[in-house]
């Protein structure tokens, strides 16, 4: 019987019989329900807080579960408890009562002197040290994470595990003799300097355990009596490990003296600002056992302990140091919703590394002791830095394109067209290029041009161009462009300062360029007609360059180091310099783009750039020596881009360069269907939209096609899950990414996005990628009702659910019997990581939690401002910079969803939209309430009529048509995409 108030505690072991199943099973069965024990929770108000069970393997092997709560334990009272355990075992079976000492004290009379003694001033004195101690004291530790912090801090975690050698614990314990501290501060002081060097914070506070058994009376005594303390060392000024042992054992031995405050009333005392998302005060804790755990020792019997797996997680990181006759094992302790499993064996190779090079230089200083393992260094230094590539330096710019005209002399090289007509435009196959820029270098080489000689060329964009700066590279000279659209003063200075042997112009230039000496050539005035038969309706130029000169290729006396052009600066920190850049650095730079950008099928490159800079290298020669067809567009000077039209740009694939291997501000274009106005096209004519938009983008260029999902409203009623559109897409396509925008997570199980999505991307052979959303309309959460109120928080979770999935990982759910059961999704995909998005209609918090995670953003311009969009990409860099995600070389993409409709004539392009858009503003309340609100209405009040609607709406078509969409013509749209790109 128990005394009355006490908590009942079990009469009979529970017995467990696991005999009638094979090996395997019983293996796995045992494994289960030791982990079903041990996160059953404990009823703390009625008990029992200590549970045993019996689990019977054979006749002669058993498992006894020992299960207690830690509010009744502490690891002191553990080898208590399994001392006593076995003497008690000893007596009965030998028929003798126990002898168990008697206690001195109980744990209750313990409490209550604690309590009587820690006040006035014994507490206060504790208070005022700790208050010292930790005023100022960082609330976090910023170690980068795998995944954003969930909002509401997590337990779950898991274990690893790192045995040092002796010889290496040996070391220690010789360093720790030498310089007069414990084993337990040189572990202290190295895992601060692995916490400084992982975050870049010098401040660092760390939890570490103390017994709190100061009297000799609790020696004996089972309870808890353990307590925190945090340990702040300050690690700035880069000393020594020798100089910051001296400060951490000064640190140790003050907050000894001062342990008996319990943490928990530290924590009430200094008022700290509380967070849910995380531990308060200290988020790491470190621990040094120096003996093993005592095991039973029962008569007959032969026992030794089984840690069951650690499924929980106390701290964002702990890390346990355990002295063993084998070596030092290190034991980290992690939150698995903040780190992976392959985050923390790199932790831990570090972590042996640095106590290498601690016990090897002692005297070294904390932020130059080694960090990288052996295979990390031979990656950094051998493998990263394998440069050495097959780069023809032998080889001249000039050369590279005659290789390839040898390679595809009929095919079409360049095309031009020149805006503002309407007139075919001219094209030039590789061999006619090449023909036409020797015919040209002939006449350069009778001139006296030859290696390193310069040579202005100031034209419009046009073949001509193209070939005279190919003339001059064959020749050996250096072009030194001259933009028409320059200032007479600035081309008088640059000729001044080039001295150009020969200048290439047009007749209409001369005028504009002032006379030096030098010898100037108009190629448009000594044209003889080119009769070769035309091709199509394209029309062929006059050979500007007299066909009495020798169209074979010249003889190269040109050599690497010779120089190709020189590119003057803008001159805004003074006068334009102009610099030289040889044909070795253009060759190096062309094949870079060859590893960068993936031209495997050549195609169609639209050439914008001004010769002026260095990109037109790229747009220019590069797409040469690689078989494109390069399109120039003829701009005449002084006029406007009006006109362009490209309305003969020829069937096949339009080249835009991957902006995952490609860096710089350029824009990869994708297709987004969203919405559907029902009135004016039937359900099939919409899907057929869909499949042939499809089509069409995957041979265009277009980088991705995106389909949203959308809920119980006719507006986007097409798309009610992208997965199953996204599959129909992946039939009929080959190159295009398929994305969705947007998973509405808190509505599904993510598994079964997992799942979906991984058909697919085996389906399109690895093309998926997805974007996520909290929700978009109160309506669409009839699916879920109870999530709408934490659904962002939701979301973040389930994301990192199905990326873990995704990567084959496993999660641990709750089976229909209430078993834990280990699951994984099939198919496999075949992306090793799912690219993921986040949806941000612009909240900067938004942003921020995308950049923490390492994920993309997906949002739009209703609602927000370029200058207000780049201040929240400003954030998510920075969010992303400082988690580590750019020393990983990942990139993390921003994609904006604009609404287009581009048309020959604005007014007709703004009736044609004008009834879809406001249909769509209609259906979407998170657009409309920030609007309405900034205009002082309430679209949810009473007194909010249809007319009021109807004039919200006029409202909001003119505001958004103007400013956040690609609706009109070209040249009413082109400043909208310049502004995007810079």
């Amino acid at each position: 019987m128990n005394p009355p108030g006490q908590p009942q505690a079990p009469s009979l072991l529970p017995v467990i019989d696991l005999q009638r199943l094979n090996q395997q099973e019983r293996v796995a069965q045992q494994l289960r329900l030791a982990t079903q024990e041990a996160q059953h929770p404990c009823d703390l108000e009625n008990g029992p807080l200590l549970r045993f069970h019996l689990l019977r393997l054979t006749d002669q092997q058993h498992i006894l579960l020992l299960t207690l709560h830690h509010i009744i334990s502490d690891g002191w009272s553990m080898d208590i408890l399994l001392r006593e355990l076995s003497e008690v075992y000893s007596a009965f079976i030998q028929g003798q009562s126990p002898t168990l000492s008697a206690l001195p004290i109980q744990y209750v009379d313990y409490a209550l002197w604690q309590r009587q003694w820690l006040e006035g001033e014994v507490l206060q004195k504790q208070l005022d040290y700790w208050k010292q101690q930790l005023v100022g004291a960082p609330p976090m530790l910023s170690l980068p994470t795998d995944r954003p912090r969930p909002p509401v801090q997590t337990t779950r975690g898991t274990q690893q595990s790192l045995l040092l050698s002796a010889d290496l614990l040996q070391q220690l314990r010789a360093l720790s003799r030498a310089e007069n501290v414990t084993l337990f501060m040189i572990g202290l002081a190295a895992f601060q300097v692995l916490l400084m060097r992982y975050s870049g914070e010098p401040d660092i506070v760390v939890g570490i355990p103390t017994a709190n058994r100061s009297q000799r009376e609790l020696e004996g005594l089972i309870g808890f009596f353990a307590n925190t303390l945090a340990l702040r060392t300050d690690l700035s000024g880069n000393p020594s490990f020798q100089s910051l042992l001296s400060r951490v054992r000064e640190v140790a031995f003050e907050a000894y003296a001062h342990q008996d405050l319990p943490f928990e009333k530290l924590v009430e005392e200094l008022a700290i600002e509380r967070d849910l998302s995380r531990h308060p005060l200290l988020q790491v804790f470190f621990t040094l056992q120096n003996t093993p755990l005592a095991g039973l020792a029962l008569p007959g019997i032969s026992c030794h302990l089984i840690e069951p797996e650690t499924l929980t997680a106390r701290f964002d990181l702990s890390l346990l140091l355990v002295e063993m006759e084998q070596g030092l094992l290190t034991v980290a302790e992690y939150n698995t919703d903040l780190f992976n499993e392959a985050t923390i064996t790199r932790l831990l190779g570090h972590w042996q590394v640095l106590l290498e090079g601690i016990v090897r230089n002692p005297d070294q200083p904390i932020e130059t002791l080694p960090l990288l393992t052996a295979s990390e260094m031979h990656r950094l230094l051998t493998e990263w830095n394998n440069t050495a590539s097959n780069i023809p330096y032998d080889l001249c710019l000039h050369q590279l394109i005659e290789q390839q005209v040898a390679q595809t002399p009929h095919a079409i090289a360049v095309i031009c067209e020149q805006a503002g007509t309407n007139h075919n435009p001219h094209v030039l196959t590789y061999g006619e290029l090449n023909a036409r820029a020797n015919q040209l270098a002939h006449r350069l080489r009778a001139l006296g041009i030859g290696s390193d000689k310069p040579v202005a060329v100031c034209m419009e964009r046009s073949l001509e161009l193209l070939v005279a700066l190919l003339a001059i590279l064959k020749a050996g000279g250096a072009y030194i462009p001259l933009d028409p659209a320059y200032p007479t003063e600035r081309l008088a200075w640059m000729l001044t300062d080039a001295q150009p042997t020969v200048v290439l112009t047009e007749q209409r230039f001369l005028a504009h360029l002032p006379n030096h000496g030098q010898l100037t050539l108009c190629l448009d005035q000594f044209a003889e007609v080119w009769t070769s038969r035309p091709q199509g309706n394209h029309k062929r130029l006059p050979c500007a360059h007299g066909s009495k000169q020798s169209r074979t290729n010249l003889v190269n006396t040109t050599l690497p180091d010779h120089t190709a052009y020189v590119i003057y600066t803008s001159g805004s920190t003074g006068t334009p310099k102009g610099v030289m850049v040889s044909h070795r650095n253009v060759v190096n730079f062309l094949r870079g783009m060859d590893e960068h950008i993936e031209a495997s099928t050549p195609g169609i490159w639209l050439a914008v750039t001004s010769i002026s800079f260095d990109i037109s290298v790229l747009e220019l020669f590069w797409t040469l020596t690689q078989g494109f067809q390069v399109v120039l567009l003829s701009i005449p000077n002084g006029s406007s881009e009006k006109g362009i039209g490209f309305h003969w740009l020829p069937a096949g694939r339009v080249y835009i360069p991957n902006p995952n291997k490609s860096s710089g501000n350029a824009l990869a274009f994708s297709l987004f269907y969203f919405a559907n106005d029902a009135v004016k096209q039937t359900t099939a004519d919409g899907y057929k939209l869909l499949l042939e938009g499809a089509k069409f983008a995957d041979t265009h260029g277009f980088q991705a096609l995106w389909t949203p999902e959308r809920h119980f409203h006719e507006f986007g009623g097409l798309y009610p899950n992208p997965v199953v559109t996204s599959a129909a897409v992946a039939a009929v396509t080959q190159h295009i990414q398929i994305r969705a925008g947007s998973v509405v997570l808190p509505l599904h199980n993510p598994i079964r996005v997992a799942e979906e999505w991984a058909v697919v991307d085996n389906l399109s052979h690895g093309r998926v990628g997805i974007a996520f959303a909290s929700g978009w309309h109160t309506n669409d959460f009839v699916f879920a009702p109870n999530k709408y109120a934490e659904r962002r928080e939701i979301m973040q979770q389930d994301i990192e659910t199905v990326r873990k999935l995704w990567r084959g990982e496993s999660i641990t759910l709750q089976g229909g019997t209430g078993k834990s059961i280990e699951v994984k999704t099939f198919p496999r995909p075949v992306q090793a990581e799912l690219p993921v998005w986040i949806t941000s209609a612009g909240s900067p918090e938004t942003f921020r939690l995308a950049g923490e995670a390492g994920v993309n953003v997906l949002t739009h311009l209703l609602g927000q401002d370029l200058d207000q969009l780049a201040a929240k990409i400003a954030v998510y860099r920075a969010a992303w910079h400082q988690h580590g995600h750019d020393a990983q070389g990942k990139i993390g993409n921003i994609t904006l969803m604009l609404h287009t409709f581009i048309g020959t004539d604005l007014e007709t392009v703004r009736e044609t939209v004008r009834q879809p858009f406001r249909a769509y503003l209609r259906s979407s309340v998170d657009l409309l309430q920030p609007l309405a609100r900034s205009l002082g209405l309430d679209i949810n009040a009473d007194t909010f009529h249809e007319d009021d609607m109807q004039a919200l709406l006029d409202h909001a078509f003119v505001r958004y048509f103007e400013s956040s969409g690609l609706m009109g013509t070209v040249d009413f749209c082109l400043p909208i995409i310049e502004s995007l790109q810079t």
